[in-house]
């Protein structure tokens, strides 16, 4: 896969970056369901693409030129370690006083959201890129009490429409 040159609302999602042996780099997905393309609402491609901007401007003035292939770096253009990703995250999240979540609490908040908004599950198990509908049903389903009551209405207006 290549790298994008601009972002759009269909942003591949290209690797991970994790910690491997001491030394930050990139890795393959650790399936092949893993590597995948998702859908970014277009607010949020936007949010992604004027940051870019930003990024490419601050680079321009400090004479570095070029363009960093990834989204979120240093100021030289290097991947951040995602420990220092992490904390800057969890730090921008207390400024801004709202309920405290980890950059990868987003992404269970994300599939919790989608759950209860109706998403299909197998959508949702796809976005999330987990192998199988059932390990999104495994994990999250705790988390979606209640539903039995919306179903026992959308089974009484069935019935009433059927009996009329």
């Amino acid at each position: 896969m290549k790298t994008p040159s601009k972002l759009e609302p269909a942003c591949p999602l290209l690797a991970l970056s994790e910690v491997v042996g001491g030394k930050l780099g990139v890795k393959p997905p650790k399936t092949q369901r893993s590597a995948r393309t998702i859908k970014l609402p277009s607010s949020l491609a936007a949010e992604l693409e004027r940051h870019r901007k930003e990024q490419l401007e601050q680079r321009l003035k400090l004479g570095l030129g070029g363009r960093p292939n990834l989204v979120f770096t240093s100021p030289l253009g290097k991947m951040l370690h995602p420990d220092s990703f992490s904390e800057a995250f969890v730090n921008k999240v207390a400024e801004i006083e709202i309920k405290p979540i980890t950059f990868h609490g987003l992404r269970h908040t994300h599939i919790t959201l989608l759950l209860r908004s109706g998403v299909p599950v197998h959508v949702v198990s796809a976005r999330a890129g987990h192998t199988k509908a059932s390990i999104t049903l495994d994990t999250y389903s705790h988390l979606l009490g209640g539903e039995d009551n919306d179903v026992a209405k959308q089974a009484e207006a069935i019935l009433q429409r059927v009996l009329r």
